[in-house]
């Protein structure tokens, strides 16, 4: 296998205009386009979904550079990579094709990670590249009856109609925008999540020479992506199985799905359809939060490297609401939900994990116990808005010899401002770093300073950690 620069990447340097946009060439002569970006020392894999191409993680890709090399391809056909007369887009083509990609550019320690078609091919492609694979990330598995036929009724007649052997070829050469866009909204919790210009550069791959024979042939592999679940057995690296709630699948196909993945990890993802592409919007966001983000992520790297302790105190929600404040208790017996165990809400945000394959265990956590996650990092749970109350944070960090704890996080008038009271109450020296907490006020820094509280900003604070260490060591 070679790579070489090709054409036809105008937009994807729309959004990804530092990445590196490369053609390898398989074995058997054929391109494959990728895209390589970011810096991170783990390579993550991300195999696209049907009808789709790289593009179609433009929304994640720029926000996940800092923690991955990520390596985006266009699966054999699809996309920009070449069109070979007469190729083969089973599942066993384009595990084949994946496989040897990794192995040709000689990736190792690395994340599989794809969604729905993409989903499948990277948990099967896992059993051939074991050394080399940390683990599996699975958006959506599509492996059951119908596939994209399930989408909607358009969706139902258009993809049924480019299965069939003759008219077929008719009826994927009759492809245009409207029925394209009707079809894929079909995957999406919100249909006007749908970007107009990613559809429209869709439909201009749409028209290349031979195409509509790669889209009617991916159309009709689902019958092969079903047989493939005969090999979910032999993976044995740590999955991810994720799943949208409003996923094509239904739930006695996700339970056996899982029950084939031996201890396989399974996250819902609310209000969230077959493509994750455009998500909308957390009920639980904080306005503020994901600004902060950044600073959070200087001072815990700061932290790792001077090996001082972390404590990540996260607050969970039980679906009936029975460990809830008063205050959001009927929201959540009135069947919402809130930070719920097992959801992508409640997970740590990527820009904090010490490794991307960290989760909340959240039998452990729930039981009171702290969960380690790194040589001096923990995940505690605290059942209210404040860390110390009904927790053992107090008796751990006095086991450590902590006497100094600097704080940040999510929403400062709730669970910052609370913690940095109650740290007072025991007698810690307190640092507060505000550009690295959301919802911070001027009054509230005023009060602070007069309960003693150090007010520094995240750069601030890592120059003083490297050059004077705290009495006690901070946490």
């Amino acid at each position: 296998m070679g790579t070489e620069s090709g054409p036809n990447s105008d937009y994807t340097r729309t959004w990804s205009p530092s990445g590196e946009i490369e053609f390898a060439t398989l074995a058997d002569g054929t391109p494959l386009r990728y895209l390589k970006a970011g810096s991170g020392e783990t390579a993550l894999i991300m195999l696209h979904t049907v009808r789709t191409q790289l593009d179609h993680f433009q929304l994640v890709i720029p926000k996940i550079l800092h923690a991955f090399t990520v390596y985006a391809i266009d699966l054999p056909g699809m996309g920009w990579s070449d069109i070979t007369p007469g190729a083969s887009y089973t599942e066993l083509a384009l595990r084949r094709a994946t496989v040897e990609f990794v192995e040709a550019l000689d990736i190792k320690d690395l994340i599989l990670a794809g969604e729905s078609m993409g989903a499948t091919v990277s948990l099967t492609a896992s059993t051939e590249l074991e050394d080399r694979v940390r683990g599996v990330v699975a958006f959506n598995p599509y492996d059951y009856p119908q596939g994209v036929s399930r989408a909607n009724r358009v969706a139902s007649i258009y993809v049924g109609g480019a299965r069939l052997p003759v008219i077929g070829r008719l009826v994927t050469r009759m492809e245009n925008k409207p029925v394209l866009g009707i079809v894929l909204r079909g995957g999406l919790f919100d249909g006007s999540k749908l970007p107009d210009h990613y559809l429209t550069e869709l439909r201009r791959v749409g028209r290349r020479r031979g195409y509509p024979r790669v889209a009617r042939e991916v159309y009709r592999n689902v019958e092969s992506m079903i047989a493939a679940r005969a090999l979910y057995a032999r993976v044995s690296v740590p999955v991810t199985l994720i799943y949208g709630d409003h996923d094509w699948s239904r739930p006695p196909e996700r339970e056996a799905t899982l029950a084939l993945l031996r201890g396989a990890r399974s996250i819902s993802l609310p209000d969230t359809g077959h493509f994750a592409i455009a998500l909308p919007s957390s009920p639980s966001h904080i306005p503020g939060t994901a600004e902060v983000a950044e600073q959070n992520r200087t001072l815990v790297k700061a932290f790792r490297s001077a090996g001082r302790p972390i404590m990540h105190m996260v607050r969970l929600y039980l679906p009936d609401g029975s460990n809830a404040e008063l205050s959001r208790r009927a929201y959540l017996e009135a069947g919402n939900q809130l930070v719920c165990p097992g959801t992508s809400g409640a997970e740590l945000l990527d820009e904090l994990k010490p490794e991307a394959t960290v989760f909340l265990d959240a039998d452990v956590l729930m039981s009171g116990r702290p969960q380690q996650v790194g040589p001096a990092e923990w995940i505690m749970y605290k059942p209210r808005w404040g860390a110390f109350y009904a927790t053992s944070l107090e008796d751990h960090l006095r086991s450590l010899s902590v006497d100094t704890v600097v704080i940040c996080g999510c929403n400062f008038p709730n669970c910052p401002r609370t913690t940095i009271y109650e740290a007072s109450e025991r007698d810690f020296h307190i640092v507060f770093v505000p550009d690295a907490t959301s919802g911070v006020y001027a009054r509230g820094l005023d009060e602070l300073r007069g309960i003693g509280a150090a007010i520094q900003d995240a750069e601030q604070f890592v120059s003083w950690l490297r050059e004077k260490p705290l009495v006690g060591g901070p946490a």
